[in-house]
């Protein structure tokens, strides 16, 4: 007897069919102290599967000081972290139907961040942080995403397959890499290596690691908002 398990291939769903339909997104907002001015920066960050909005962006907190706008779109997918306590987590996507979901996510954040363009009147290209599952969001936005990016910046995350090879060919932007040596969830070497794949696709991401686990502590979002003042500058 075989231990071969079967995996149906959820990329295209047999005998399920698609209609589109409007759906209601999330997002939450953080405005620097000293308000908005033409010179304000926008971080757009995306949480990691069962985070949400509110809280990821609590992770900000230290940035008011700085002249970023913090915004964070919320994953559309809701489910029950635990079913005693009824505590919600939002993912942003699984194998099933990937496309039509990217498509999804990417509508999202297009209109998030075309609120955020018109309400406070800001015009510079955001620099897109993802963390965790958010990573693979932000490097896919960049290259599908209706609207520019300034900079990516990855947190505890990897590479997705898909992106590699639109690599070539894609203008650069500036890339930040984040990864603490002790992560437990996504392990150090996955930086490693994403790394070294987009040095090969003719990317020199800056680099940050530090002593931790699967997380972005203060002194790490600080560095971020550093960076985000000037993604140009090498901080390594």
């Amino acid at each position: 007897m075989s231990d071969t398990v079967d995996v149906p291939d959820w990329s295209q769903p047999e005998g399920v069919l698609s209609v589109p339909v409007k759906t209601t997104g999330y997002y939450a907002v953080q405005l620097p102290s000293k308000g908005v001015n033409a010179e304000t920066k926008v971080l757009c960050v995306i949480h990691g599967r069962g985070q949400n909005s509110r809280s990821f962006l609590r992770r900000f907190t230290c940035l008011k000081q700085e002249n970023i706008i913090v915004v964070a779109p919320q994953a559309p997918h809701q489910f029950y972290l635990d079913m005693e306590s009824r505590k919600v987590g939002f993912s942003w996507l699984t194998v099933y139907d990937r496309n039509h979901a990217m498509e999804d996510i990417y509508g999202l954040i297009d209109e998030v961040l075309g609120v955020i363009r018109k309400q406070y009147n800001v015009s510079r290209p955001p620099v897109m942080l993802g963390f965790s599952q958010g990573c693979s969001i932000v490097h896919r936005y960049h290259l599908h995403g209706k609207r520019p990016v300034q900079a990516i910046i990855a947190c505890g995350g990897d590479l997705p397959k898909d992106v590699r090879p639109l690599l070539e060919g894609n203008a650069p932007v500036a890339v930040l890499l984040v990864h603490a040596r002790d992560d437990g969830i996504v392990p150090f070497s996955k930086g490693e290596e994403a790394l070294q794949i987009l040095r090969d696709g003719g990317v020199d991401p800056a680099v940050h690691h530090f002593d931790g686990g699967h997380e972005i502590p203060e002194s790490v979002a600080r560095f971020i908002g550093a960076w985000v003042q000037d993604p140009s500058t090498d901080m390594r």
